[in-house]
């Protein structure tokens, strides 16, 4: 009876101990993930890209991705419009000096 009742006890203890260890990984993970959420932001934000830190937790990668790609694009395409003006200007400003 009294190896029973000892057993029950290990066996009991042994699933409480299960989950305290599953919910300190839990505690370690969301820690983490925070660190890499104001990580991820703080970069974004020196590229001038502003995405909150709720978005960056709910949304996919695949989807921020895709975002980050879009914007890379519209970027480029607006810097190669802003050099096209500019030698555009200096041709113009080259023929009315002649």
């Amino acid at each position: 009876m009294v190896a029973e009742a000892m057993m029950k006890k290990e066996i009991h203890g042994e699933w409480l101990e299960k989950v305290d260890n599953l919910f300190t990984a839990l505690e370690i993970y969301r820690d983490v993930e925070n660190q890499a959420v104001e990580r991820i932001q703080a970069i974004l934000a020196e590229k001038g890209i502003s995405i909150s830190p709720a978005e960056i937790r709910i949304s996919d990668a695949e989807s921020i991705r895709e975002r980050l790609k879009q914007t890379r694009e519209a970027r480029l395409h607006e810097e190669q419009l802003r050099i096209k003006r500019e030698e555009k200007k200096r041709e113009e400003e080259h023929l009315c000096r002649r």
